[in-house]
């Protein structure tokens, strides 16, 4: 072997796996799924193996079941955002049913189960659930669902959501008037393409330092400081806005994150 196809291989070799990690890189970035997790247990706090634990939601177009491990855990990963009903099953214990249960992009929140003995057949409904609480992050983001989005006052594009979410607001230096009037001067840093002549500010960093994203993919404008994929809020899930503790993944966030799901 001759010293150019040597160095062609050493070279093959080495750009090889910093090829798959700038695609794994892509792909982890790419957060349009909720999650859930959880532990079941009988009335004395004992933990129950194999027990099955089914969501349905309309979204998921049906259902999907998991059982649980020898320490009663279970785990949901890649569920559609949107509204659940959870059912636990195991034998010698009444059944468990919990519905309404919202689950949001980016979140992966703990719901346990306790479990009374009974037959299979007997489902009990449990009520005045205390709120889902993710503990897996520590990323302050806020999730506009549909829900919010249809009775909350916004402009054209979903970027005039922003200012919902906690240290974010409007910039009106950030916007897309005109310098010197209609006929004189260049526009702004911003664009029209955010709902209106105002930029937004997360966590007081210019509007073009925020990362935006269409079902995790890369949409932002640098220079302009807005969305090039301007969704029209009919098709439109959820808006998930991050503001601090963003993840690794979303380096040239340093505002904020702002992610539409679409329907």
């Amino acid at each position: 072997m001759n010293r150019i196809s040597a160095a062609k291989l050493i070279s093959f070799y080495v750009l090889l796996p910093l090829a798959m990690l700038i695609f794994a890189a892509s792909i982890l970035a790419q957060e349009t799924t909720a999650g859930l997790q959880g532990t079941v247990k009988d009335s004395s706090g004992a933990v129950i193996k194999s027990a099955q634990v089914t969501v349905m939601a309309d979204r998921l177009l049906g259902q999907k079941s998991a059982k649980t491990d020898g320490n009663g855990y279970y785990r949901f990963a890649n569920l559609p955002p949107g509204t659940y009903t959870i059912t636990v099953a195991a034998e010698g214990f009444s059944t468990a049913k919990n519905q309404g249960i919202l689950l949001e992009v980016g979140h992966l929140p703990t719901m346990d189960f306790s479990l009374e003995v009974g037959k299979t057949s007997t489902v009990v409904e449990v009520s005045g659930a205390a709120p889902l609480i993710d503990s897996t992050t520590n990323t302050n983001q806020t999730n506009l669902t549909e829900d919010i989005i249809q009775n909350a006052p916004h402009g054209y594009s979903f970027q005039s959501m922003i200012q919902f979410a906690p240290m974010a607001r409007s910039e009106p230096l950030a916007g897309s008037q005109l310098i010197g009037g209609a006929t004189g001067g260049g526009a702004l840093p911003g664009s029209s393409g955010n709902g209106g002549a105002v930029g937004y500010s997360i966590g007081g960093a210019a509007d073009s330092e925020t990362s935006y994203l269409v079902d995790g993919i890369d949409t932002e404008n640098i220079s302009g400081g807005y969305s090039n994929a301007n969704v029209p809020f009919e098709f439109i899930q959820e808006v998930q806005i991050k503001t601090s503790g963003i993840e690794a993944q979303y380096g040239g966030a340093l505002g904020g994150v702002v992610n539409v799901i679409s329907k």
